[in-house]
């Protein structure tokens, strides 16, 4: 039976603990919140990347896959000599070297298709990244690799529309099945800043006007025209400056628990809310000549 009381205040004292680190947890964090700017949630913020189309791909497989699925394919081929006899299969068109590639063993084979893969695969991305290495450029240069690229080229313009059935299956679905209808176009919006020139002391802009913004990336004239009236002048802002504010409130109970452990701490801070002077929370005022004290 003691054990169990023993052990009951123990979660007690643990659970009083957690309660009095938590209460200090939110009082400091509830000064920096007031000084937080808070928007709420933009649009943009609710959008998952799990919904985008792209984020769904029928064909997803990159070029150093697509090597890697055609060297595999390319060993159940077989290759017939000008006799028309089967001699090998055409795993050597897609190797960087057959006769040392034969010698290896299946582990050093592997490793041989996936460094000729990843070579090939950046030789395609970016050229010039052999650029000072002939040798390298002329093994991945030879007539066949090149039909070879030419095709891995053009697949891509069958995967751009096979990728893009997604987006056309969510279209048909929103569109036909659910009937939402796109948003209208939103104008644009742009701040402008008008600096007045030495000679001109106000400038009057009427709500209308039309200011000019150049040219797009299509050469078309970006006009923007203001939205309200409003006056110019030479008058500049000097300071900017941040005014915080802290309150706290003090009432005779927290004085009480505040100042509890000293002697009379908690009875003398309790009069002072009460009767301090000039203001709550100040000394007492001085007792008349004659009267002892408390």
């Amino acid at each position: 039976m003691k054990v169990l009381v023993g052990l009951y205040r123990a979660i007690q004292k643990l659970s009083l603990l957690n309660q009095v680190s938590y209460t200090e947890k939110m009082t400091s964090n509830s000064k920096l919140e007031k000084l937080l700017f808070r928007d709420g949630t933009s649009q943009a913020d609710r959008n998952k990347e799990v919904l985008q189309p792209e984020n769904v791909k029928v064909e997803g497989r990159s070029i150093e896959q697509m090597i890697a699925d055609a060297q595999r394919l390319a060993k159940e081929l077989r290759y017939f000599d000008t006799k028309n006899q089967s001699i090998s299969n055409w795993e050597s068109f897609l190797i960087n070297d057959p006769a040392t590639y034969n010698a290896k063993s299946p582990i050093g084979q592997k490793i041989m298709r996936e460094q000729w893969a990843r070579e090939l695969a950046l030789y395609i991305e970016d050229p010039d990244y052999f650029v000072n290495d002939s040798e390298k450029v002329q093994k991945l240069s030879k007539p066949h690799l090149v039909l070879f690229i030419t095709f891995l080229k053009l697949l891509n313009h069958v995967k751009s529309q096979i990728n893009g059935l997604t987006k056309k299956h969510l279209d048909f679905y929103f569109r036909e099945r659910l009937a939402v209808t796109p948003k209208g176009t939103v104008p644009d919006v742009v701040n402008v800043l008008v600096e007045l020139i030495e000679d001109i002391n106000h400038l009057e802009v009427k709500k209308g006007t039309i200011l000019s913004a150049g040219e797009d990336e299509e050469g078309n004239e970006l006009l923007y025209a203001t939205d309200e009236d409003v006056v110019i002048n030479q008058a500049k802002v000097s300071d900017l400056k941040n005014l915080f504010i802290e309150k706290r409130i003090t009432t005779i109970k927290s004085a009480h628990l505040e100042n509890a452990t000293t002697l009379d701490g908690g009875i003398e801070a309790m009069m002072k809310v009460a009767l301090g002077s000039p203001n709550p929370g100040d000394d007492l005022p001085t007792f008349p000549g004659g009267i002892n004290n408390l």
